[in-house]
């Protein structure tokens, strides 16, 4: 599969382990798909590929992922219901949702990917972690940031960690989107919510009500000569 740079350079890290924090409409999916048939060349391999949600799996990858492998004659059996393919060489790539995480126990996998995995529950690691013990398997996470939670915490703890490299990249990076768009998208959108989605920033929300708000925006004079005993007045804090 033909990948731009910054998909080259996640696609190509030695790293054992990758986190990539990266913009909406980056390129994520079609990298973890180069991903999967990248690990599962090679004969009786096990590649996992998780999404936050079943809706998820069908609608991004399921009927791509098919296409892209029917057309290199490499699948030997397809699995509907069970969102498996079975390749030529006798290796498997399975779809799984984080939904039910419990019922990823137990596997053994060369590949498992996470994609969103910033709206997954922690746990899922924790849980298929152990999966790729047996086989020396390998990780990719890749998501758009959403807030500072575990995704976060494994980013930043991939600096200093030997066999585990972060990336960050922007959606303009990964040249789906015109600047126009994204420029466009700078103005329809208040900052906070823009440097999350398209500059893939680690942008903290919780504990702020009105994080958007600023005395020249929000603030104007009043009349007083309107106010009587029976105004309503609101005091928050």
């Amino acid at each position: 599969m033909k990948l731009t740079k910054p998909q080259s350079e996640i696609s190509n890290s030695p790293a054992r382990f990758r986190i990539a924090g990266c913009g909406r409409r980056f390129g994520k999916s079609y990298l973890a798909m180069n991903e999967m048939a990248k690990f599962a060349r090679f004969p009786n391999s096990r590649v996992l590929a998780i999404a936050p949600t079943y809706k998820q799996c069908k609608n991004i990858w399921w009927n791509d992922l098919k296409g892209m492998l029917i057309e290199r004659n490499w699948i030997k059996k397809i699995n509907e219901s069970e969102l498996q393919i079975t390749l030529v060489n006798n290796s498997t790539i399975t779809l799984r949702s984080s939904e039910n995480y419990d019922a990823l126990r137990g596997g053994k996998y060369d590949l498992a990917i996470f994609d969103e995995c910033a709206y997954m529950n922690s746990e899922v690691w924790n849980v298929v972690r152990p999966t790729l013990s047996d086989r020396g398997g390998h990780a990719l996470f890749i998501s758009s940031p959403a807030g500072r939670n575990w995704f976060h915490e494994m980013w930043v703890n991939a600096a200093v960690q030997d066999d585990w490299q972060a990336f960050q990249y922007t959606t303009l990076d990964g040249g789906n989107v015109p600047e126009s768009e994204v420029e466009a998208a700078r103005r329809d959108l208040d900052s906070r919510t823009f440097e999350q989605e398209y500059l893939a920033s680690f942008v903290n929300f919780s504990g702020v009500i009105f994080y958007n708000w600023s005395d020249e925006h929000n603030l104007k004079p009043y009349d007083w000569s309107q106010f009587t005993p029976t105004t309503p007045l609101f005091l928050s804090v």
